[in-house]
């Protein structure tokens, strides 16, 4: 029997941690030596203080402008992408052979566009819940059926 390697993403929009799962073993371990923190400030400690200002046209008066995109989800957005390139500098040593997504829906949504079709593909399973906080030890109960071989 060989040693098949899952590797377990478990993210929101700011926060992530990979761990690893081989086959005949009950316990996971950390994929990595670190876990990854992204900014998690509300959109007006982001952005600038003030909306720019615009002329109106042929008026004379002006008038606030409104970033197109909101800040902190640009930033969520961009941990995403960070994770998704980690993952798949992983996958191309292969460092997994299967993968396990863990995340609430809408960050679950960012990853799903942010991963490559390669990486798509070794994916196992998909859980839509957020476990960010939940400690390592009690992981388990929630896993154990998307990693059964």
């Amino acid at each position: 029997m060989t040693k098949m390697t899952i590797w377990i993403l478990i993210a929101d929009g700011v926060r992530a941690r990979l761990l690893v799962h081989k086959r005949g073993e009950e316990s996971f371990k950390p994929a990595l030596d670190h876990e990854f923190i992204g900014t998690n400030l509300p959109s007006r400690d982001i952005a600038s203080d003030r909306a720019g200002r615009a002329l109106g046209g042929n008026r004379p008066a002006s008038h606030a402008v409104q970033p197109r995109t909101d800040p902190h989800r640009h930033e969520e957005e961009a941990f995403t992408r960070k994770i998704a390139s980690i993952l798949e500098k992983a996958r191309k040593r292969d460092a997994f052979d299967q993968l396990v997504v863990v995340a609430p829906p809408k960050a679950l949504g960012d990853l799903r566009s942010a991963f490559t079709k390669p990486l798509q593909e070794r994916i196992k399973a998909e859980l839509n819940k957020d476990l960010t906080t939940v400690p390592i030890h009690e992981l388990s109960k929630h896993l154990s059926d998307l990693i059964r071989y």
